[in-house]
């Protein structure tokens, strides 16, 4: 599922209890917010997928404030320490729960320099083993 237009069925056919959509595939924050109003009548709660770290958290995070059927957002906390090195400052996180900033925008920056040394060439077949 990706755009708000997929969800309609899925809805409609009450087969789902919650959805998963993910920021950064869906649309962006404004179409994550859309499938989550969409959701909210028919009593199914979203949980916001990551799988592509600290931004796409951050974004997800933000819709997650403003959304009363939230479930929980969606990310895998052994890789915060990992993104501590790309991002600055690194979101607050504690007692379980991701706690907003005062900062701009997402609440935080790329160092784009530290994102470079965890470059990799998408068509080095040596990573495909591994599902990269």
């Amino acid at each position: 599922m990706f755009t708000r237009w997929d969800y309609i069925p899925i809805f409609e056919q009450r087969l789902v209890d919650y959805v998963m959509p993910d920021v950064a595939w869906c649309g962006g924050i404004s179409e994550l917010r859309r499938i989550g109003a969409m959701a909210e009548p028919y009593y199914v709660r979203i949980s916001p997928h990551d799988a592509l770290g600290p931004v796409s958290i951050m974004a997800g995070f933000h819709v997650c404030m403003t959304t009363p059927n939230l479930y929980r957002q969606e990310c895998v906390h052994i890789w915060f320490e990992d993104f501590k090195k790309i991002v600055k400052p690194m979101f607050d996180y504690h007692d379980g729960a991701i706690w907003p900033s005062e900062r701009p925008g997402l609440g935080l920056e790329l160092d784009h320099e530290a994102v470079k040394q965890f470059a990799v060439d998408p068509w080095d077949l040596k990573l495909r083993r591994f599902g990269l």
